[in-house]
């Protein structure tokens, strides 16, 4: 039988996965930090990044790393999907799952920004 740790409601993590599930950026920590400064939430970072893990744990949030990026961002969408990750300027895109290989979830390629629109057109997963 395996023990899956609980954890009681906490006003602070409901304030971050709010703040999360507000943009379909893929935040980071501190970009989270901020929002919440400019809602006058005082929040340290360190407690953002604890509970940022919590909600991981939780399967209400998931953590991103981006090959490149010093810090890990976060996605508020739980609904299945993948990611389409510019490898030009590391934004991340979602992508609904059945429009990927089944195999693979992160893809690194550049977007439509930063290449001709012919170009895009030849590597685009969003077809």
């Amino acid at each position: 039988m395996t023990h899956q740790k609980t954890f009681r409601f906490s006003a602070e993590r409901e304030a971050i996965l709010e703040v999360l599930c507000s943009t379909k950026s893929h935040p980071t920590a501190e970009w989270i930090f901020q929002k919440l400064e400019e809602k006058e939430i005082s929040i340290s970072l360190a407690t953002i990044y604890r509970n940022l893990d919590i909600l991981c744990q939780q399967n209400r949030a998931k953590k991103l790393e981006v090959q490149g990026e010093k810090h890990a961002h976060f996605d508020g969408m739980m609904e299945d999907h993948s990611h389409f990750i510019c490898k030009k300027h590391n934004k991340i895109h979602d992508i609904p799952r059945f429009k990927t290989p089944l195999a693979c979830s992160e893809q690194y390629l550049t977007c439509n920004k930063c290449v001709s629109h012919e170009e895009y057109e030849k590597q685009c997963p969003i077809k």
